[in-house]
């Protein structure tokens, strides 16, 4: 048994992996930033990652594993510690950070 394969250039793995989750629901800073990475692992020959996961990725849009409109945010060290303050000094476990 023989399996065709084709060689894409980086731009063309960037559009279909856009339109694939795009489809399948991802918008935004989630598409993009699932996209650059597909693209990134291609990159880098990291196949497990790449577009051998595409097909996951969209799956798991379709049932709701993923928030296809997710936001990606970061909370600084100094934050997460004064929320932990915060929550002490109202009498609930204080978080340990």
């Amino acid at each position: 048994m023989t399996i065709d394969s084709q060689i894409m250039t980086l731009q063309e793995i960037g559009d279909l992996t856009r339109r694939a989750l795009s489809a399948c629901g991802a918008s935004g800073q989630q598409l993009e930033l699932a996209v650059q990475s597909v693209v990134d692992a291609e990159c880098d020959g990291i196949r497990t990652v790449g577009l051998n996961y595409l097909p996951l990725y969209c799956g798991h849009l379709q049932v709701g594993k993923l928030k296809g409109d997710a936001v990606p945010m970061h909370t600084p060290p100094e934050v997460l510690a004064a929320v932990g303050e915060l929550v002490a000094e109202e009498g609930a476990y204080p978080l340990d950070l």
